[in-house]
């Protein structure tokens, strides 16, 4: 198996492109790339009623899918490609607003593995969730 190509996102605009191709994330959860920096990401979704459960509430796995993503775009850009092998969500409050935004964080970046706190939070400021991620790189 060869190695895999780093990939170089000079600007969000390269990013978005790239991750155009994530139809889970873009199309189906809806989720957009807002902010982009070195090691970090700020993505968001507008919350439909697909996004809900049977009791109207978010969908826990929704939370779970943009913290990921999030992820995904921080370890992405700028990295070897960078997978998920561990995540940890913790469910805070209910989400009252009509957006959630996942912002990443990383704890510590190493050689082959990376470790991420991610920060879920609805446009109204409450933190809904917190992410604990850590990712191998491949490449």
């Amino acid at each position: 198996m060869g190695s895999i190509a780093r990939l170089n996102f000079s600007d969000i605009v390269a990013a978005r492109n790239f991750f155009a191709s994530d139809k889970f994330a873009t199309e189906l959860v809806g989720a957009s790339i807002d902010e982009l920096s070195e090691n970090a990401s700020a993505c968001s979704f507008a919350i439909s009623q697909n996004h809900r459960n049977a009791m109207g509430q978010l969908m826990g796995g929704a939370v779970l899918a943009l913290a990921d993503f999030a992820f995904a775009v921080a370890t992405n850009c700028d990295h070897c490609h960078t997978v998920t092998v561990s995540i940890n969500v913790d469910f805070l409050e209910s989400c009252k607003g009509e957006r959630i935004i996942a912002r990443t964080k990383p704890i510590k970046i190493g050689g082959s593995m990376v470790f991420y706190d991610v920060d879920v939070e609805d446009d109204l400021g409450n933190l809904i969730a917190k992410a604990s991620v850590v990712g191998k790189r491949l490449g």
